[in-house]
């Protein structure tokens, strides 16, 4: 075993690689918890993420004490590992949050990308995924997440279906275009006569304006 360290089956890569590099950097000890070991050279070199040469000491852990989330002890769709279909995540609960993320929703503009922070705002992507708007534009959260649909409450950071999944620390360099979706105001309505996945398409035309493609 020379200390090489993949994370294939978390939901998220985080600064893992970055505390490593801080820690040797300051005189410090790293020490990771793994799921299993491996035989020395038998590791995929493009799947470490950590080089055994910043490992100072490796601990396996039991499954209890090695989650994939804090909700979750393993998902094969946070890992993506493979995609599920969007009909298969389970709507929010219908509650003065749900209300408030639907009105948010409401403010996205088509081909924007948002960045989601932990808290109300989680709630936006499974309404827009319930929606049917969420291929519209692409969701992003601050643990790394690119496209797909982010998962809130005790799995907030991972998401199914993800087009990318990047260190946090390069997250923060991210640009992303403007969305204006604020939390002002809590209201359920739309305009007459048009659905939320018809109303999101024309934010990206001109607003009042309906638009086919």
């Amino acid at each position: 075993m020379n200390g090489n360290v993949t994370m294939e089956k978390e939901a998220l890569t985080l600064e893992a690689l970055s505390i490593a590099m801080a820690t040797r950097n300051s005189g410090g000890i790293v020490i990771a918890q793994v799921e299993r070991l491996a035989e020395s050279n038998m590791l995929n070199a493009r799947q470490v993420k950590i080089p055994g040469v910043m490992v100072d000491c490796v601990v396996v852990a039991q499954p209890a004490n090695h989650w994939q989330t804090f909700g979750e002890p393993y998902s094969a769709a946070f890992a993506s590992e493979l995609r599920v279909a969007a009909s298969s995540v389970a709507p929010m609960s219908l509650t003065e949050r749900k209300i408030i993320a639907r009105r948010a929703a409401f403010e996205l503009m088509a081909n924007s990308v948002v960045n989601l922070g932990i808290g109300m705002p989680e709630g936006i992507a499974a309404v827009a995924n319930e929606e049917q708007v969420i291929d519209l534009f692409t969701l992003t959260t601050e643990p790394g997440v690119i496209g797909g649909i982010p998962a809130g409450g005790l799995n907030f950071g991972a998401a199914a279906n993800t087009q990318a999944i990047i260190d946090q620390p390069y997250h923060r360099f991210l640009r992303w275009r403007r969305a204006g979706y604020r939390f002002s105001r809590a209201c359920a309505g739309r305009p007459r006569g048009q659905s939320q996945r018809e109303q999101v398409r024309s934010k990206a035309c001109g607003r009042g304006r309906l638009h086919q493609h």
